[in-house]
Parts: structure tokens; sequence; C-alpha cells
């Protein structure tokens, strides 16, 4: 994934462990997740563009994505445009393609973020702020992927899509790091095998059920 922005860059390369890891960087770049810092990327090593420009300034952006475990034309390079803008303190915006995003913050201890990324994701996540340490959220998604498995034959995968209902609380003990407690209620999900999602027969509907959720991170 390759990321231009209109207001000048200098290149840098990075190694990172995962592909998905790559995509994420993009994605809180262009949502204004990480300030200046744009990245692209193939296998584990990145590729980018880290652009300066004052707070507040609109960005206007090109990309191209190219990303074969797409869920939808995967292999083809898709090309977009993203233009961000931060409206005032409590409001900033992000529209294009292949992500579109909003972050509204009424009052310093809510954050309300709504985040759609063509074609796999769809998220809406509201935060409270309880202490520099501990947040509380609730999260609304649905996810679409592709798995590449041994036996299916041809250039077919495994395809899933499914929704989910989240919240839980979140504790960061250090910086870069955080344990994560939720519960959660998927539905909606389905297997199917297929080139992508426009092009596939369902396998197997799977039922809606709650779920618990915990997690580890750790960034470097």
């Amino acid at each position: 994934m390759l990321f231009l922005s209109a207001s000048g860059f200098k290149n840098f390369c990075v190694n990172v462990d995962s592909k998905a890891h790559c995509r994420e960087a993009v994605r809180e770049a262009l949502i204004g997740g990480r300030k200046g810092e744009v990245w692209s990327g193939e296998s584990n090593v990145v590729r980018g563009a880290a652009h300066q420009s004052r707070r507040g300034d609109p960005d206007l952006g090109f990309v191209i994505d190219y990303d074969g475990n797409r869920s939808l034309y995967p292999d083809i390079p898709i090309p977009g445009i993203a233009y961000r803008h931060e409206f005032d303190p409590k409001l900033n915006y992000t529209v294009g393609l292949p992500l579109s995003s909003v972050t509204w913050k009424p009052s310093k201890p809510i954050s309300v973020t709504a985040t759609w990324q063509f074609v796999d994701s769809l998220d809406a996540r509201i935060e409270y702020t309880l202490s520099p340490a501990w947040i509380v959220f609730g999260n609304v998604a649905q996810r679409k992927e592709a798995f590449t498995v041994d036996g299916i034959g041809d250039h077919d995968r495994l395809l899933f899509q499914g929704r989910s209902i989240e919240a839980g609380v979140r504790w960061h003990p250090w910086a870069h790091t955080s344990f994560l407690l939720a519960g959660g209620y998927a539905f909606n999900q389905e297997y199917s095998v297929g080139y992508d999602q426009g092009d596939s027969d369902k396998l197997a509907d799977v039922s809606d059920e709650p779920y618990l959720h915990v997690g580890f991170e750790r960034r470097w």
C-alpha cells in the first residue's frame, strides 16, 4: 500500500512482522491515529512517506492499495484518494477510498469513531476514559476476510463474513502495552468458498453466539 501526501513527504523503510500491521499503520495514519506517519508495504518490508503539515490544515492524499488477501478483487491494485481535515479539536474526518472515517470528541473523556475500509470492514466505536490507564468501550463491527486453505483447489479461497457487538474495558499499565477484557455477541456469520465475495458459493452458516474476548497488545 502506497500513500503520497500532497503536503510533501520523506522516504523511510521500516521492518514489521506482518502485512496486517502495515495495513493497520496506514489506516491509523489516514484517520489521524499516528500524526504524520504513513507506511506502505508488502511482505515484511514497509516503505512509505511521512508528511509534514500544520495542525488543523487539510491533507489530500493518493493511495495505491495492493493486497492479494483482500476479500474482493484480490491482486488488483486499487487507486484511491483521501481528504483529511481536523475541523476543530473535537471533530476530524477522512473522506475517500479505500478508507473513510470520522472521530468526534464531544467532551474530554468521550471519543466516538466510525471507520469504513473498502471492502473488508465497518466499525463504530465509543470510548470513555476513566483515567490515563483505564478505558471502557463499546464497539459494533462488520468483517469480511479471506483465507488460503490447502485442498480447496484452483484459485478459490475460504471466505468469512460476520458482524459483532462488543463492550469491555482496556487497561494500559505501561506505554505501548495494553490488556483487554470484553464480552460480545457475534451474528450474521457465514463461510463460503470462491475466488472472492463476488464469486463464491455458501458453505455454512454460523450460529449467533455470545463470546468472551481476552486480549494483550504490545507495540514497538
